[in-house]
């Protein structure tokens, strides 16, 4: 398997956005020409809302409907093309990690299985500080008919023409649920796949993506302090994550070896 790091070193401590973007292209540029190493790099952002400028405008996201380009929201507002997702916001005190990473180095079969081994990293990491999550298809089977309205209230369970009752896949990630059995997200997910190969070798696949805090869904976020009122140090959350996503993804390749 491939060798993974983490890196939380940017002297600043919010690192911007945009520079995340070039350290992000560099390094896909870098794996995809030469570079067998995966990465696992972190960041802390300073506060900014960002979206999908390939396919929408920014009034289609914002609850002022006179406002064109943002100006009322409470800081910054980019489009970024190709980003895929809606819209989405990132500050201070949020851990943004980018993984860009070779699905067969990872052990994958593809995105849906990659989707649900990264619920289950969010889901043991929350478990070192004593948090309960839920991946989106678990906390829609809960038994509990105050949350099973609630989450189609807030659209995260879709009835279809048909009657069909369906998770909103828009709301993946991983959730909490408190005791007055409202439904707030911890983390959330996106992903890119790129497509390529070394030479005259055969095609892989490639992933980049980022844990999030959404704003495109009417949901509740929540946080490590508020449902604990611990405040862990970034860098500590960040060891964590590397540490438990390499342990995942290293027992998945060694079952896959033994198949």
């Amino acid at each position: 398997m491939a060798k993974f790091f983490w890196d939380f070193k940017y002297p600043e401590r919010l690192c911007p956005f945009e520079k995340m973007l070039g350290i992000q292209g560099f390094l896909l540029w870098r794996k995809v020409t030469h570079d067998p190493t995966n990465f696992i790099v972190f960041a802390e952002h300073d506060n900014i809302y960002t979206y999908d400028a390939t396919k929408y405008r920014p009034k289609k996201f914002l609850r002022d409907e006179n406002d064109e380009t943002g100006a009322s929201l409470p800081a910054p507002l980019q489009g970024v093309k190709g980003r895929g997702g809606s819209i989405t916001y990132h500050g201070p005190g949020q851990l943004v990690c980018y993984l860009i990473a070779d699905f067969a180095d990872m052990g994958m079969k593809g995105p849906v299985h990659l989707g649900s081994t990264l619920d289950s990293i969010i889901k043991r990491v929350l478990q070192t500080f004593g948090i309960q999550g839920y991946s989106l298809s678990e906390l829609c089977a809960l038994k509990n008919d105050a949350l099973q309205k609630e989450l189609k209230n807030r659209e995260i369970l879709r009835t279809s023409k048909d009657g069909n009752v369906s998770p909103n896949m828009s709301a993946a990630g991983v959730w909490v649920v408190t005791q007055s059995a409202l439904p707030k997200k911890i983390a959330s997910r996106g992903l890119k796949i790129h497509k390529y190969r070394y030479g005259n070798n055969e095609a892989k696949y490639l992933t980049t993506f980022g844990y999030i805090y959404p704003c495109g869904l009417d949901i509740t976020i929540t946080s490590i302090k508020e449902l604990t009122g611990l405040e862990p140090k970034l860098p500590e959350v960040a060891k964590i994550t590397a540490e438990v996503m390499i342990r995942v993804f290293e027992e998945i390749k060694n079952q896959n070896s033994e198949k």
